[in-house]
Parts: structure tokens; C-alpha cells; sequence
């Protein structure tokens, strides 16, 4: 694993993830903005933490796919919540996924068809609320009248 340094929950998500049985099947570095992409793997489920201009994300999917969802959306599907409107932070992601994995690894591996199904229908949902936000938030601003003519 690259010497650059990761925040603490990232570190104790790996350390989890690899006393679990989970390899590191990539280590990458960009050149620029210092990105990173951490990426493990077990039998069902693989994690990756992404580090995109100096913030970091906590994505995970089916091992055998080639989706990823934020671990917003895994908390969501599983533990039966509303969409939101915000992922979570980066270290409550991985202390959820170190508080679930069983669980994320159940629902990647007994039903990865429909948990991607639920994840991406959760994922629209939350594009929905954005949108719907962002409407409300310009709605009826263009043209606006304030009496100051």
C-alpha cells in the first residue's frame, strides 16, 4: 500500500477489511490533486475508498459487478430509511461498513440482482430530490419583481 497518508477510518476500514479475508487488489495514486482509489475485494463484496481532490468517498458493490453505490444508499436500502438528499461523511461510511459488513456482504451475495435494482431505484430517488430542490430553489426567480423598478 502507498506510503501517502489516509485518515484514521480509512485505515481501520482496511484493517477490518483485510483481517475479514478482503485483498487489496489496487493501490493507485493520480498525479494531480493527489486522488487515490483503495480498492478491496472479498468473496461477495468489494469496497473502494477514493480520495477525489483532498475529499474522501466510501463506495461498495457486488464483487462479481461493475457498479458501485455510496454507503449512503447501502444504509438506506437496508435499514428501510428515506432517501436523502446528502451522502455521509466519509468516516461515518466507514464505521457504517465496519458496524454492517455482514450485512452488505447478505445483501451483495444472496440477492446482488435485486439489491443493485433497490441501490440504483434509491439512487434516483435521491437525483429526484435534488432536482426537485434545485427547482424550488429557481423557481419563479427569473423575472422577479421586487417593487424596486
Amino acid at each position: 500500500m502507498s506510503t501517502m497518508a489516509i485518515p484514521q477510518d480509512i485505515a481501520a476500514l482496511i484493517a477490518t477489511l483485510t483481517a475479514r479475508g478482503y485483498d487489496i487488489v489496487r493501490d493507485a495514486t493520480g498525479e494531480s490533486f493527489g486522488d487515490r482509489e483503495i480498492l478491496l475485494a472479498g468473496q461477495d463484496l468489494k469496497v473502494r475508498c477514493i480520495r477525489d481532490r483532498s475529499q474522501w468517498f466510501i463506495e461498495a458493490g457486488p464483487a462479481g459487478g461493475g457498479e458501485w453505490f455510496d454507503i449512503s444508499l447501502w444504509r438506506e436500502a437496508l435499514d428501510g430509511r428515506e432517501p436523502s438528499l446528502e451522502p455521509l461523511s466519509f468516516g461515518a461510511s466507514a464505521h457504517y461498513v465496519q458496524d454492517n459488513l455482514s450485512r452488505l456482504e447478505g445483501g451483495a451475495a444472496n440477492a446482488p440482482l435485486q439489491q443493485g435494482m433497490l441501490l440504483r431505484r434509491r439512487q434516483r430517488a435521491r437525483a429526484r430530490l435534488r432536482r426537485s430542490l434545485a427547482e424550488d430553489l429557481t423557481d419563479g426567480s427569473e423575472g422577479f419583481d421586487n417593487g424596486k423598478a
